[in-house]
């Protein structure tokens, strides 16, 4: 039982990584997401880990922005793809209504 989390945290860990390695491939894979505020929102579904990874493509500069990563059994409920742009081009989920990143 104690390996149970570690295992788990290791396929979230090498899904993220396969799904970083698609995007910086192949930006345009992923699913254009609907019902977003945001524009040019695209989806991947990690179906191993059962988690949907919410990301776009930014030119100005170059880069992919994760928004969210959202577990399926949230399903309906709609994510808040706001963000908050951080160093290195990363960026994490907002819940306030500022500006997008």
């Amino acid at each position: 039982m104690a390996r149970e989390p570690i295992e788990s945290a290791n396929a979230i860990r090498e899904e993220l990584e396969r799904a970083s390695s698609l995007i910086s491939v192949q930006p345009e894979i992923g699913a254009r997401a609907r019902n977003t505020a945001l524009a040019g929102v695209r989806r991947i579904q990690l179906a191993r880990v059962r988690y949907d990874l919410y990301y776009r493509v930014v030119t100005d500069p170059e880069r992919n922005e994760v928004l969210a990563f959202w577990h399926e059994s949230r399903a309906g409920r709609s994510a808040n793809l706001t963000c908050v742009s951080l160093p290195h081009g990363l960026a994490i989920p907002s819940t306030s209504s500022g500006s997008s990143c």
